[in-house]
């Protein structure tokens, strides 16, 4: 099992209460299974407020998006076979699988599957089953935070 990280300073939607997407998450043909292990937000403004990220799988995977190559864990794993994006177009029939809070001027949350049966779990292949994207959702416009996501395949 080897694990991969991605990680991303971003901004909330410029009006209030507008949900945003954050990254995606896809599975590609034979590779490992996908075990989504934790997510963690930090948020940084100086008004009080919240700021909610939401993981999803889609039943419709999102499509395009800016590609961004997962850390490795360990420098001597191989490269992660599940593919990243950012900006991406928003997949459908959503499924809201984890929820974390933070304040948003100053807060900190995160999720973590303590055993990989409490995993958020993504076949191979994409596809209904292979696939996941974080979305963000502020009480205030323009709260800047940063979204970390760690995930193994196994």
């Amino acid at each position: 099992m080897f694990y991969y990280d991605v990680n991303a300073a971003q901004t909330s939607n410029g009006s209030a209460n507008t949900e945003n997407q954050s990254a995606r998450l896809l599975t590609v043909a034979n590779q490992r299974t996908c075990a989504i292990m934790g997510m963690y937000v930090s948020a940084r403004m100086t008004s009080a407020g919240g700021l909610v990220a939401r993981l999803k799988t889609m039943g419709t995977a999102g499509t395009a998006g800016s590609a961004y190559t997962p850390g490795k864990r360990d420098p001597d794993a191989p490269a992660a076979s599940t593919t990243a994006f950012t900006a991406h177009t928003v997949g459908s029939t959503p499924t809201v699988r984890q929820v974390v809070g933070v304040a948003a001027q100053g807060g900190f949350g995160g999720w973590f599957a303590a055993t990989l049966e409490q995993a958020v779990i993504l076949k191979p292949n994409g596809g209904a089953n292979g696939n996941a994207e974080i979305t963000n959702l502020a009480g205030l416009a323009s709260v800047l935070f940063d979204l970390a996501l760690e995930f193994a395949e196994v």
